[in-house]
This record gives C-alpha cells, sequence and structure tokens, in this order.
C-alpha cells in the first residue's frame, strides 16, 4: 500500500482532522512544559520579591531591637542621674545647714563629704568611683 492508497482509503478529510489533532495534542504539550521560559521567569522574579521582602523584615527586625536597646540604655542613664542628683541634693542640704559649713575643713566635715562621695559610688553605672577612697 502506497501512500496515495492509504490517503484514498481514509479521505482527505479525516487525514486533516488526524493532522490537526496531532498538531493540537502537540501545541498543547508544548505549552504544557512553558515552552517559552515564562514559568520560569514568574518564579524568578517572586523569588526575587521573596528576597527583598525577607531583607526588608530582617533590616526592620534590627532597627526594632536597636531602638528597644537604645531606649533601655537612655533609660537606664537617667534613673542613675536621677538618683545621683537626688543623693546629692540630699547631702549639699544636709552639708549646708551643719553648723560648721563656714568653717575650715575638720574630720567631721571630711567625713560628710566621703559619705556623700561614697553615696554616689554605689549607683550604678556611675564611673570614676571603683574604690577610689583616699
Amino acid at each position: 500500500m502506497t501512500i496515495a492508497e492509504f490517503i484514498m482509503r481514509i479521505g482527505w478529510r479525516n487525514l486533516f482532522i488526524g493532522a490537526a489533532v496531532a498538531v493540537a495534542v502537540v501545541a498543547v504539550e508544548a505549552f504544557l512544559h512553558d515552552p517559552f521560559g515564562w514559568r520560569a521567569a514568574k518564579m524568578a522574579r517572586l523569588q526575587a520579591e521573596m528576597a527583598r521582602a525577607s531583607a526588608d523584615a530582617q533590616a526592620r527586625s534590627l532597627e526594632t531591637d536597636g531602638e528597644r536597646v537604645g531606649a533601655q540604655r537612655l533609660t537606664v542613664l537617667l534613673k542613675t542621674a536621677q538618683a545621683a542628683q537626688s543623693a546629692t541634693a540630699e547631702l549639699a542640704q544636709a552639708a549646708q545647714a551643719a553648723p560648721d559649713a563656714e568653717a575650715p575643713l575638720d574630720s567631721a566635715r571630711v567625713a560628710r563629704i566621703r559619705a556623700n562621695d561614697e553615696a554616689l559610688c554605689r549607683l550604678d553605672g556611675l564611673a570614676g568611683c571603683a574604690g577610689e577612697t583616699p
């Protein structure tokens, strides 16, 4: 059987329908396998967006942590300054009201001044107080 006999036997119309179905099957199969790389390009774009979003989220997290640590340090500093100010104010008033406030330094006045210094040194975070008593 030759090709011409085969075509005559099945008919031109059936041959055309068979060819169209074959072309359609090949086209559908090709588009299912992404012949132009559209899915891969979209996947690459989505992965890049995810990487950017992740980096942004990490940066915001670091900024938040830094702000929290800075606020904690500022709170400690303010509490230390307030404690130093209140201790100094109380001792300064007591020293000014003392009967020997205008007299030369005697041992009682030196003891009061030393007590003032030691009260300041007991505060946490105050620099210059590491056992520096004469």
